[in-house]
């Protein structure tokens, strides 16, 4: 199982943990040295994983100058130019791209 977690979701516990404590607002929105020690390590272990993306180009056209292709995963369009070869990630979701089937 991937070890990779949301941001967002690590935020929201030590929030939530904080807003129990009651301290929160005594220290201008800093966590307190009890929210720091207690219950944050063991919140945010139980946080689900965050599954990167991973998508493909999926070629639409090649031209003279330009390749065309969209993200599998956000179906955005892409023009790469001058013959140089699409990202290895998508720059509108992030994505991964893989050559895997």
């Amino acid at each position: 199982m991937s070890e990779l977690i949301s941001r967002q979701a690590a935020q929201d516990v030590v929030n939530a943990i904080c807003e129990r404590c009651g301290k929160y607002k005594e220290y201008n929105g800093v966590m307190c040295g009890t929210c720091a020690l207690d219950g944050v390590e063991d919140s945010i272990e139980d946080l689900p994983s965050a599954e990167p993306k991973r998508g493909k180009w999926v070629i639409t056209g090649k031209f003279a100058d330009t390749i065309h292709a969209k993200c599998s995963e956000c179906k955005r369009h892409q023009i790469f130019y001058y013959g140089k070869q699409p990202t290895n990630y998508c720059p509108e979701c992030g994505a991964r791209m893989t050559d895997d089937d």
